[in-house]
């Protein structure tokens, strides 16, 4: 997924981010149905061996047994005992075939992206006041273009400011927008992805999980630059974006339609 330029990484993020929607859609189908659907979409994970992904899909999948629109029980103990043994074996099956991937799965700090982080903000301080709200500009600082058109060497995707560590891509989109497009960069992101976002009350199932998705993708995007350097990807995700804005928007007009028709019939009933 993503074109020439995607990543295993990226493909657990979209899955992880879509399992609410995947859910959505599936509950109301046939049980076994659901079951190979999310087990097919559970082993792309675990092959992909993405922290984000494979953490956040394992609560999802918890809570998706615990909702209670499910009617099968036989199922959801089956599921649910699967997720347990595969908890246990990513964690204690040591000295076998799984054992790179428990290592990589378990590892759940990385010092070159913290190192990346606080190098980011340190040179948001130190830009002027101007550049601090408006950025010094795409690809001024983070030189990702550069790297790709030098082969994408892995050992040496960094590069050092002031003395301070940080990788050409800093694995945050909210980082590499604060410093190349300032706070109105950084903001006018955040702004668009959560406007009218609702986790509760939303008065519609699927909004609910459309609301999920949306906030799952915004999470990945403070471990990965998805939205910048996977355009292709965070495509999708506009979409879903201006879709649950657009039917967020359209349940506030029937609601105040509704309101009003009641208050003429109440005043001429």
């Amino acid at each position: 997924m993503g074109g020439s330029y995607a990543e295993i990484v990226t493909l657990a993020y979209t899955i992880a981010a879509l399992l609410p929607l995947y859910y959505y859609v599936y509950k109301s189908q046939k049980t076994t149905k659901a079951i190979i659907v999310f087990a097919i979409l559970f082993i792309a994970l675990f092959a992909t061996q993405t922290r984000g992904g494979v953490w956040i899909s394992l609560a999802y999948l918890l809570y998706f047994l615990y909702d209670s629109k499910i009617k099968h029980s036989k199922y959801r103990k089956i599921i649910l005992s699967l997720s347990i043994v595969m908890f246990f074996v990513i964690i204690f099956a040591h000295n076998s075939i799984l054992n790179s991937k428990n290592d990589r799965l378990l590892h759940l700090a990385e010092p070159t992206r913290l190192f990346s982080l606080i190098t980011g903000i340190t040179a948001w301080i130190d830009q002027s006041i101007k550049q601090k709200f408006l950025g010094r500009g795409l690809n001024s600082f983070y030189d990702y273009q550069q790297w790709i058109r030098n082969g994408r060497d892995f050992y040496h995707n960094t590069f050092t400011y002031k003395g301070m560590l940080s990788l050409v891509q800093p694995h945050n989109s909210f980082t590499w927008l604060l410093v190349e497009t300032g706070v109105i960069g950084a903001l006018s992101l955040t702004y668009i992805f959560t406007r009218k976002v609702k986790l509760f009350n939303t008065g519609s199932v699927l909004l609910f999980y459309l609301n999920l998705t949306c906030f799952t993708f915004l999470l990945f995007n403070l471990t990965e630059s998805i939205i910048i350097i996977y355009p292709n990807i965070s495509i999708l995700f506009w979409f879903i974006t201006f879709l649950r804005i657009k039917l967020t928007i359209e349940q506030k007009e029937n609601l105040y339609e509704k309101r009003n028709s009641n208050r003429f019939q109440h005043v001429h009933g």
